[in-house]
């Protein structure tokens, strides 16, 4: 007769356990039902309006482009889209810092910069181990074909947060 309470008392409390969880609202993605939310830090968002570098390509060409750089802890995404340079190539392209011939931030792999038949082209790159600064001032280049000389250059700026 006790081993039949006990049992009927373990299944009443299994029972309760389930309906309660189950009515419990499910966390913003579904799963986290109701746990705190300080492992979702917010990834900084940086973005920049590239132009060409020398004040004749700006005079004579249409070329340009935008770069958007995610931060989020230790990783980053960068992707980048250009309009207005030579067809069927492929350029170089990188995140360098302190300006548009600066040094080029390290433990960054960049997929190639291939331009359509159009003029345009857009690649991404990405790190696993980058250390943002809120003090470094980060550009987004896109290279000559010889790999050394800038034609397009932008500083990434952080989203201004609305009031």
């Amino acid at each position: 007769m006790t081993r039949l309470l006990l049992v009927l008392g373990v299944l009443a409390m299994a029972v309760a356990g389930a309906a309660s969880s189950a009515s419990a609202k499910p966390g913003r993605h579904g799963h986290h039902r109701g746990h705190h939310h300080r492992h979702h830090r917010h990834a900084k968002v940086l973005k920049a309006s590239l132009v060409p570098v020398s004040s004749d390509a700006a005079a004579y060409t249409n070329a340009g482009g935008r770069a958007r750089l995610v931060v989020k802890r230790h990783r980053a995404r960068v992707s980048i889209r250009v309009h207005g340079l030579v067809p069927n190539t492929r350029s170089q392209w990188a995140i360098t810092t302190g300006g548009c011939t600066g040094p080029r931030v390290a433990n960054f792999t960049y997929k190639p910069l291939k331009i359509h038949k159009k003029g345009r082209g857009r690649a991404h790159g990405r790190s696993k181990h980058f250390s943002f600064s809120k003090t470094t001032t980060y550009f987004a280049v896109v290279y000559a074909a010889n790999g050394t000389d800038p034609v397009l250059c932008g500083e990434f700026v952080r989203k201004k947060k609305k009031a």
